[in-house]
């Protein structure tokens, strides 16, 4: 259990597009990640006493939804460039956003790029050489 979930739902709203957030808790409008915290609290009657929203558990919620998938997210996958010698690097990498790499590419990453030359053939071949590496 999370001693403070709460400090993970800014996290989670940045990842999630909001109208997805919208769409699942019904709730159009808030401020900061508090704000859309207190709003689901009180819609969902998980109050403490006096009627000040409960936090804790109303993160644990959101974190669950995430967790289960009612909050949908992706992220997209990396794109490649090819370099003079028939190898890959990621965009990234060429931007100075991550360090390239010195070794051989990653055995996922031959899977994804193989040489041009291969056909959908070739292919089981390449992967079972390229697992023995």
């Amino acid at each position: 259990m999370l001693p403070t979930p709460e400090d993970n739902i800014p996290t989670i709203m940045e990842r999630v597009r909001k109208e997805y957030i919208q769409r699942t808790y019904d709730i159009k409008e808030w401020n900061d990640a508090t704000d859309f915290l207190e709003k689901l609290a009180r819609k969902t009657g998980k109050l403490q006493k006096k009627g000040e929203p409960d936090f804790h558990n109303t993160a644990m919620m959101v974190l669950n939804d995430w967790l289960r998938g009612r909050l949908p997210y992706y992220v997209p996958a990396p794109s490649f460039t090819k370099n003079g010698d028939d190898s890959y690097i990621p965009n990234q990498a060429k931007q100075g956003l991550i360090k390239p790499s010195t070794k051989n590419t990653s055995f996922a990453l031959r899977l994804l790029c193989p040489p041009a030359s291969f056909t959908p053939v070739h292919l089981q071949t390449y992967i079972k050489r390229s697992s023995v590496r």
